[in-house]
């Protein structure tokens, strides 16, 4: 009798057990997270009575969750992966939007700058449309001036978004440490009965990191769980965890970095971080912001320095030489490593000596004691190392378009600088420019052909290609031609002495350049055969109100290629930037979507393993709830047997 009680208690127990558990798969089908149990049962070690092995009941052996690490791990990888596109996506697209805008991008105000001046063009002395020229830079200042802004805005939630990511992780990271303590309390070594419900518990935690950024796990021989982010930091280990936080840039107060907090230090670990909504951020504004920040702000140079250059080449309504029309942005410091040595005090100045020349890039400047070197960041290029300030500035000025000049002060070993020629022009850029007589749209030379000349000889295309002074000439220069292979020079009818090669035969069509004392070189081409003592007179473009000459050197910059090393126009080069950000858009937009069916798949995948299905646990519920049934049968049969036994010997 013994031995059918003790067959039915443990059968009993076994399905009780079954039940709740049954009964708790139920009670979190919907629960997030959940992971099914399920009750293994054994048969109990057999016994020998004597005439061969007789069964001892059922046994429990574990309470198993239905869980599979594999495709566990591709949940949490999808979905890092998924957030961190969503994320890039959705600020990829507010970039894109306003670059591209058709009505208040670049593009389309810096085409109507150059209408207006091609409006100007056919009556220069017009204050109306001198005027509209004005109004159109100004706009064209303020939209580039706003376009920084916006990228400034979103910066600013860049770094907001940091903040508020670096909270939820640590949190998380704290959670799952403490979960770790409790599965470690309950023995969670043990592989018949662990803490499922804790288990359950974790894998929420490290779903929900994953969300932030990308991880590894590995769970130890004891139970606990380590996690590593990124490129293989550990964050949580066992019952330990480490904190993140913010730090400032090296070389920008206003730009945060992400730190891993170590006793009382904090060590930048920005480039070890890789997935999720953290790594979106930061492969955002590396890749994307900063880009444009740049690209703009050498559009908005290259624009400045040719205008510029071209306007002071100009003479303005009331006979002056032209002033600047933008204002001027060529010049800047370096910027100092906030690991400096205090007792550095670098001072240089960076001027632009040649816009064409200059990339959309920052440049680390660093010091190791004897040398100085130039790194390009763009693409991590060393253009230059020198002893001196002066010598590395010769070296790199022809190649990258700048100059540097040592003002005062020196560096230590160690030091590091970052220059940067382009990124604040299109904030800087202004119109300096505001009255309309002082718009220089005439040439303030002017060469005319003697009317006594018998020749046929032809002066064309004549104007003023640099200037480097400010005194116009006070007597006409001739140029006579003698009759032969040369034009003899003379100031107010006094020869100097110079003279300018032609030759009928072969040099028609040659352009030539002369020095005007004072004030610049003068270009202009001759064509035709002059006759012996045929005269050109150079003089000042006295009441040139009418002269356009200027002003279609200032619309031919439209489609001079004078950006990118010479390979681009100005709205070329915004446009590659358009495109550019456009490309990464779209390519963002579709790893999102491709992410997140990746995602939902292995998400259907544990579901299929480890998801609650009512229907089979109701077909449960009711198998286990029979076989309690009849296993209650057989303690109700051993008690009527038993009781018969003692009746028998009564």
């Amino acid at each position: 009798m013994a031995d059918l009680l003790n067959i039915g208690s443990t059968g009993l127990l076994a399905f009780q057990r079954s039940i709740a558990t049954t009964s708790h798969n139920i009670s979190n089908s919907t629960t997030e997270g959940y992971t099914r149990q399920r009750v293994e049962l054994s048969a109990q070690t057999p016994f020998f009575n004597g005439s061969g092995f007789e069964g001892a009941g059922v046994n429990v052996a574990s309470v198993r969750r239905l869980y599979d690490e594999y495709i566990n791990s591709e949940v949490t990888s999808n979905l890092s992966s998924y957030k961190q596109q969503e994320t890039l996506s959705g600020l990829a697209s507010q970039l894109d939007g306003f670059l591209a805008d058709p009505n208040v991008g670049v593009s389309p105000v810096l085409q109507n700058f150059f209408k207006a001046l091609q409006d100007v063009s056919t009556d220069p002395s017009s204050t109306s449309s001198r005027q509209v020229v004005l109004s159109q830079a100004e706009t064209l200042a303020r939209v580039m001036n706003d376009t920084v802004t916006r990228l400034d805005t979103l910066s600013s939630g860049v770094n907001f978004d940091i903040n508020s990511n670096i909270e939820e992780i640590n949190s998380l990271a704290r959670a799952i440490a403490d979960v770790n303590e409790d599965i470690l309390s309950t023995g969670g070594s043990s592989a018949a009965f662990q803490p499922n419900d804790l288990l359950d518990q974790r894998d929420i935690l490290v779903k929900q990191l994953s969300e932030f950024v990308d991880l590894n796990t590995i769970i130890q021989d004891n139970g606990g769980m380590n996690v590593f982010i990124g490129k293989g930091q550990a964050l949580v280990v066992g019952a330990q965890y480490q904190q993140l936080g913010t730090l400032s840039s090296e070389f920008d107060a206003t730009r945060l970095e992400v730190g891993l907090v170590t006793g009382n230090t904090m060590n930048n670990i920005s480039s070890q971080i890789t997935g999720g909504k953290l790594g979106a951020l930061l492969s955002f504004r590396n890749d994307m912001l900063d880009p444009s920040y740049q690209e703009i702000g050498r559009v908005a140079l290259t624009l400045a320095v040719d205008v510029n250059t071209l306007h002071q080449n100009g003479l303005d309504l009331n006979g002056e030489l032209g002033g600047n029309f933008f204002s001027d942005i060529t010049s800047t410091g370096i910027v100092n490593s906030a690991q400096n040595n205090v007792a550095t005090n670098l001072d240089v100045t960076v001027d632009v000596s040649d816009s064409t020349l200059i990339y959309a890039s920052e440049y680390l400047l660093s010091y190791d004691g004897t040398n100085y070197s130039l790194r390009r960041q763009l693409d991590d290029v060393l253009v230059g190392t020198a002893a001196s300030i002066a010598a590395l500035s010769t070296a790199v000025s022809p190649t990258e378009g700048f100059a540097l000049t040592l003002n005062s002060g020196s560096a230590t070993a160690g030091d590091k600088f970052i220059i940067s020629t382009v990124r604040t022009a299109a904030k800087d850029i202004d119109v300096v420019l505001s009255q309309t007589d002082k718009l220089a749209l005439a040439s303030p030379l002017r060469m005319s052909r003697s009317a006594s000349n018998t020749g046929t000889a032809l002066i064309s295309s004549d104007q003023l290609v640099s200037r480097n002074g400010n005194t116009l000439p006070a007597a006409p220069i001739t140029f006579t031609f003698d009759g032969t292979n040369a034009y003899d020079i003379a100031v107010g009818g006094v020869p100097t002495g110079g003279s300018i090669t032609y030759n009928p035969a072969t040099d028609s069509g040659t352009t030539y350049q002369y020095t005007v004392a004072g004030l610049g070189d003068y270009e202009f081409t001759i064509k035709g055969t002059p006759g012996a003592g045929d005269v050109f007179t150079l003089d000042v473009n006295t009441n040139g109100i009418g002269d356009n000459r200027n002003t279609l050197s200032l619309i031919d910059l439209q489609q001079q290629r004078r950006v990118a090393n010479s390979s681009a126009n100005y709205q070329d080069a915004y446009a590659q930037l358009v495109s550019s950000i456009g490309s990464q858009t779209q390519s963002a937009n579709f790893s999102r979507n491709v992410s997140e069916a990746l995602y939902n798949r292995s998400i259907e995948a544990r579901e299929s393993i480890s998801g609650v299905n009512l229907d089979e646990e109701a077909a449960d519920l009711i198998r286990y709830q029979q076989a309690y049934e009849a296993v209650a049968r057989i303690i109700t049969t051993a008690d009527e047997l038993f009781d018969t036994l003692l009746n028998a010997v009564r």
